[in-house]
């Protein structure tokens, strides 16, 4: 009888702690909303989200709405991710990517962030649009007085 009471505790342990992993859930473009502006996400080149301490998940349509929605909000401690340009929808830990901002790169929001992982992409992009890279602390320290990109 007390094995069994301390497999159950061993259980409940590990449903409990399994159920606050703050890890990332593919984004269903097309379907899913922006928990920011509510638009659709639709374009797999962009989209982000955030997963709270709690492992709840905020998915947003472009970089600029999850920034925007951590300033607005508590989310020290939070997990975010990006979706990687030309990575057909594949989030990343922002900690893994070079935000690079360019007015040849639209992004949906406007503000003309795009996030880039593979080196060879980094290249590519940067040697065919000119603009100016920034890791996600600098993106989010400069977001206000980042400098307005005309098309």
């Amino acid at each position: 009888m007390h094995k069994l009471f301390c497999y159950i505790q061993i259980l409940f342990l590990v449903a409990v702690l399994g159920s606050c992993s703050q890890k990332s859930e593919p984004i269903q473009f097309g379907k899913d909303q922006c928990a920011l502006c509510v638009m659709n996400i639709a374009d797999k080149n962009y989209g982000a989200e955030i997963v709270s301490d709690k492992g709840k998940v905020y998915k947003f349509d472009a970089v600029e709405c999850m920034i925007h929605y951590m300033m607005k909000n508590d989310t020290e401690g939070w997990a975010p991710y990006a979706v990687a340009f030309h990575e057909g929808g594949k989030l990343f830990k922002t900690s893994e990517l070079k935000f690079y901002r360019s007015v040849e790169l639209p992004s949906p929001m406007g503000r003309y962030i795009t996030a880039l992982h593979e080196d060879s992409i980094v290249k590519k992009v940067s040697k065919k649009h000119p603009g100016k890279f920034y890791t996600f602390d600098e993106l989010k320290a400069q977001f206000h007085d980042l400098p307005v990109l005309a098309p």
